[in-house]
């Protein structure tokens, strides 16, 4: 891309043309660090502020796109519109035509650069300038999101198991074991009443059979008083399964006393069955 009759430079065989094409995209790539930085700001508003996503869609993400848009398009067309894009030795970007010319900034009336006059000027305001302050934002971005999960995350630890720690290595140190055996008992409460409700029905499919000498209605009302039992013996596992004395049963344990209190509630089911259809 630089031009031919570039001195310095090995194999040259562009134009101006197509220098200033490419030093309009390498002046172009500012857009990069600008988005990272707003993609920074854009955690810190969701995690630190809570934005909604409504808020986020409609005025913060358009403002976003189109400062990044509006400056990365502004500065790579000044550059190629004022003649600042030049062989830069390894490529075209913003540099000064002759090499080594004397910036008129500098030494004013001496000046003698045919095109790209103060390009070391017009390259921290159009690049270096954008590209530092970007890295710098989106660093205290970081840390500010980084203090904040702190904050939550130290704040849930007495929420946690002993062997648990933050993101940041802190341990829970102030746990409370009763806290966390109500905690696991409540969650697994619903499980076991469930195995328990389920255990019944298998149990009591198994034992009811049809009876070919009963009506249809006289079936549906065995239906019906079958899982009015079954309904029955849910609400006693959720009752039994709430108080606050019960200790954490193992697998063995809780494997045992179901299949007895089955067995037990079947065999009353049974005869409670018997009556109703004698009845």
């Amino acid at each position: 891309a630089i031009p031919k009759d570039t001195v310095g430079v090995w194999d040259p065989r562009g134009t101006t043309a197509t220098c200033s094409a490419q030093g309009f995209f390498l002046t172009l790539s500012v857009a990069v660090p600008i988005y990272n930085a707003f993609l920074s700001l854009y955690y810190v508003l969701v995690i630190n502020y809570r934005y909604s996503d409504t808020v986020l869609r409609r005025r913060v993400e358009p403002a976003m796109h189109a400062a990044a848009f509006v400056f990365a398009f502004g500065t790579a067309l000044s550059s190629a519109w004022m003649g600042l894009i030049n062989n830069a030795n390894l490529w075209c970007w913003i540099a000064p035509y002759p090499a080594g010319c004397l910036d008129s900034r500098r030494y004013g009336e001496e000046g003698n650069c045919e095109r790209g006059d103060n390009a070391w000027v017009y390259r921290w305001a159009f690049y270096f300038a954008p590209l530092w302050f970007c890295i710098l934002f989106a660093t205290v971005c970081t840390l500010m999101v980084a203090y904040k999960v702190h904050r939550i995350d130290t704040a849930s630890l007495q929420y946690r198991k002993p062997e648990r720690v933050s993101f940041l290595g802190a341990r829970n140190s102030q746990f409370d074991k009763r806290s966390s055996f109500q905690s696991r008992r409540s969650s697994g409460r619903s499980s076991f009443g469930r195995n328990s409700f389920i255990r019944n029905i298998a149990v009591a499919a198994r034992g009811f059979h049809h009876d070919s000498s009963e009506s249809e209605e006289e079936e549906e009302n065995s239906k019906a008083f079958v899982f009015e039992g079954l309904e029955q013996i849910a609400e006693e596992d959720e009752t039994e399964n709430v108080r606050e004395d019960r200790a954490p049963p193992n697998l063995r344990s809780s494997l045992k006393n179901s299949v007895s209190m089955t067995a037990e509630r079947f065999k009353s089911w049974k005869h409670s069955r018997e009556e109703f259809v004698k009845n």
